[in-house]
């Protein structure tokens, strides 16, 4: 009886904050979540860039970096500034038009690690949610950590996710991690508007199935992602991909 009601308990907390979650999130109007099966795929990187891409196109975007563990939007988005809380909300730090809250930014140093257990990433992810002081929004994209572990689970829970785009290298492993992925996506009834392949080329390969998007490995990809520089700001081949991505999700 009392694992009941210890169940019971837990059910009913995370349904109330599910429901303050949503409350705060009531003034945006699409959420996209990016995934991926397994780190090292690109995942972050087309994360920023979609997010980029949306607010060229003259709508109001935030990037929630929700990859607690593994924090990389600072770079990506060349942020150097710390967060400022207000007023107990968390002020997102705007950069190439995008309002963005990451765990990075709280940080004193960059390479500290954060050795957080299951509960403790959850917590965090449900305090960007909660006390982000988003403001009103086209889009929220919410770059996921990969896997299947607590934080996806937690987002699934708390929001009202539109839809995931999953990304993957061409390789069978990162394939099958994705489809793995995007199963538990399935399973849980999420929306899945398909998948990008990234690093298609001579040296992995590319799968040529009917995905979202297929961008191709390019040194000049890497260069700008180290400057923080988007590169959908830069290269009008890979800016016109992103382009097609959106049409295809919006």
């Amino acid at each position: 009886m009392q694992l009941e009601e210890q169940k019971k308990d837990a059910m009913e907390k995370m349904q109330e904050k599910a429901k303050t979650a949503k409350e705060r999130m009531r003034n945006i109007k699409k959420k996209i979540a990016v995934y991926s099966g397994k780190g090292g795929v690109g995942k972050t990187t087309m994360a920023v860039n979609l997010a980029v891409s949306l607010a060229k196109k003259g709508y109001k975007v935030g990037f929630l970096d929700a990859d607690i563990d593994g924090p990389n939007a600072s770079t990506l988005f060349g942020i150097k500034e710390k967060t400022k809380i207000v007023d107990g909300m968390i002020e997102p730090i705007e950069k190439y038009g995008v309002r963005v809250i990451s765990m990075s930014f709280l940080l004193e140093d960059p390479d500290t690690a954060i050795m957080w257990r299951g509960p403790m990433l959850s917590k965090a992810v449900n305090d960007f949610l909660v006390l982000g002081n988003w403001g009103n929004l086209d889009y929220l994209v919410i770059d996921l950590p990969p896997g299947t572990s607590d934080v996806p689970i937690t987002i699934l829970q708390l929001l009202d996710i539109d839809g995931f785009v999953s990304v993957t290298t061409p390789q069978a492993l990162a394939v099958s991690d994705m489809k793995r992925s995007v199963n538990m996506l399935k399973n849980m009834h999420a929306n899945v508007f398909g998948t990008v392949e990234t690093m298609c080329g001579p040296v992995f390969g590319c799968s040529h199935e009917d995905n979202l998007a297929h961008i191709p490995m390019k040194k000049e990809i890497v260069v700008a992602s180290d400057e923080g520089t988007p590169i959908v700001l830069e290269d009008g081949e890979i800016a016109g991909i992103f382009d097609r991505i959106i049409d295809r999700i919006k």
